[in-house]
């Protein structure tokens, strides 16, 4: 999926042949990709066929001098977890913040759920509520005077705006985040307290309190112990059994193939694992 290069691309290499790396349609994976399958522990997950998942097109993305991806696609049907796993440099960040129009591409196509934008614009302002992001590394100074609820109440920005005056159900909604990631003790903890892991499930409270239907998530489990990992994996489950979709950038192969969904290696000749058998979408 990735090409580097020295100079720009051409229109013309934009629209030659795609590598055959990524499943365009969900019905031609299994024709010419290996998969495995196996049916889900709880049966086929029903979810409504008004959402489309994640669907990314074509997506093509250059940083300086460098062709990073190159018409790469990814769709992830509604009420899964995929995994996007691969080699250092090889796009998988770059693919998520691209997509998110958090940097710039120079083509592609994007839909969540029901919102479609050009990935050389990025998304709307309603289309961003649908989405929540963890970035590879938080923008948080740690220096900041600030408690760990205070952390994850910023989730709340998106939907509610402005926290102030603060209301009791804000406050239960972010006792009820942080003690689902396991850090409700921590909640009036300076940051500069906490340790990495402590912080990662912080900014993963802050991630779950959005409820947004679909996130992307950019090395979520770093830092993590295997508790806080265990205890992460059944949160996306039940994200996705409610009809939710994941984009999970993680490094384990192992993990991945043991919890997600779909698995894309994004260096590989034949990068996608299906491990659980595709909901079945229901008008």
């Amino acid at each position: 999926m990735s090409v580097l290069g020295h100079s720009a691309p051409s229109p013309a290499a934009l629209d030659g042949p795609s590598p055959p790396v990524l499943a365009r349609d969900w019905p031609k994976w299994e024709s010419f990709l290996y998969i495995h399958s196996r049916v889900a522990a709880g049966g086929l997950r029903i979810v409504s066929s008004r959402s489309r998942g994640i669907e990314i097109r074509d997506l093509s993305v250059m940083l300086g001098t460098e062709l990073i991806l190159r018409r790469a696609s990814v769709i992830a049907p509604p009420g899964s977890v995929v995994g996007l796993l691969g080699a250092n440099g090889c796009g998988k960040s770059t693919l998520l913040r691209a997509a998110l129009g958090l940097v710039p591409a120079l083509a592609g196509q994007v839909t969540v759920g029901l919102h479609h934008w050009d990935a050389r614009k990025g998304p709307s302002r309603v289309a961003r509520r649908e989405v929540s992001y963890l970035p590879q590394r938080t923008p948080l100074d740690p220096t900041l005077p600030i408690v760990a609820s205070q952390v994850v109440s910023m989730g709340l920005i998106p939907r509610h705006g402005s926290l102030l005056p603060w209301r009791r159900r804000e406050a239960s909604a972010v006792a009820a985040a942080m003690d689902a990631l396991g850090v409700g003790h921590l909640r009036d903890h300076p940051v500069t307290h906490l340790s990495g892991g402590q912080m990662q499930r912080v900014v993963l409270s802050r991630v779950f309190i959005q409820q947004a239907p679909h996130m992307f998530l950019d090395e979520p489990f770093a830092a993590l112990d295997q508790a806080a990992s265990d205890r992460l994996w059944a949160l996306l489950g039940e994200h996705a059994n409610s009809g939710g979709t994941s984009l999970v950038v993680h490094h384990d192969r192992a993990d991945l193939e043991a919890h997600a969904d779909i698995v894309i290696d994004l260096g590989a000749a034949a990068p996608l694992v299906h491990h659980s058998s595709p909901p079945v979408l229901v008008d």
